[in-house]
């Protein structure tokens, strides 16, 4: 049996189109699961340097031998499958860590805006740190009702070191380092909680 434990950008470039899967099972139908590009294409009806752009793709990743028969004419290229059983493994750690490089931040300076009281509140939780917020809003009958944004750890965790509105901005990706938060999906998420907050005048952010 043969194992294939991809990153990201490997599982994408070899099954995120439509004949690799097709190849893979025409393949192990084939007598000694051999067929060069030319028998390919006729039984799939696909043109043949689609064909060899997609066994040649197979045999990059190791799945597929090569071998040029010159004994034959033409002398073709023939692909043979290495196993009838193959065991594609997504180790989701290995894909987060590639998928999460495509995930780039342009860096902004930020703070707390000022005269946000008493229509922004903070809820404080047991350590000490913000677990909610609350926010008076006025509706079009000029009702005032609060709404009530509980806080993920992370979030949390930011506010601790977000400056006030009296303090000089800071970088959000400072920000984030001092919260311990380093992972590029945490970061990403973290980002659209500041443009959230930033809607909702809690945040403001400074031009450098």
């Amino acid at each position: 049996m043969l194992s294939w434990i991809p990153n990201y950008s490997e599982f994408q470039e070899l099954f995120f189109n439509e004949f690799s899967l097709k190849i893979l099972v025409s393949l192990s139908q084939q007598e000694n699961m051999k067929i060069c590009a030319a028998e390919l294409a006729a039984v799939l009806e696909i043109h043949i340097s689609t064909a060899k752009k997609y066994l040649d793709l197979l045999h990059k990743y190791n799945f597929v031998d090569k071998e040029l028969v010159s004994t034959k004419p033409g002398k073709p290229t023939y692909y043979t499958l290495k196993t009838r059983d193959l065991k594609v493994i997504l180790d989701f750690d290995k894909l987060s860590r590639s998928l999460q490089t495509e995930y780039a931040i342009s860096d902004i300076f930020i703070r707390e805006k000022k005269g946000i009281y008493p229509k922004i509140k903070f809820v404080f939780g047991d350590e000490k740190i913000v677990s909610a917020i609350l926010i008076r809003k006025q509706t079009n009958t000029h009702r005032l009702i609060t709404q009530r944004l509980k806080l993920t750890t992370i979030e949390s965790e930011f506010l601790k070191y977000l400056p006030f509105a009296s303090m000089p901005p800071e970088s959000f990706l400072e920000i984030c380092k001092k919260a311990q938060v380093i992972l590029p999906f945490s970061i990403k998420s973290l980002y659209n909680f500041v443009q959230k907050l930033k809607t909702l005048g809690i945040i403001e952010e400074i031009v450098q």
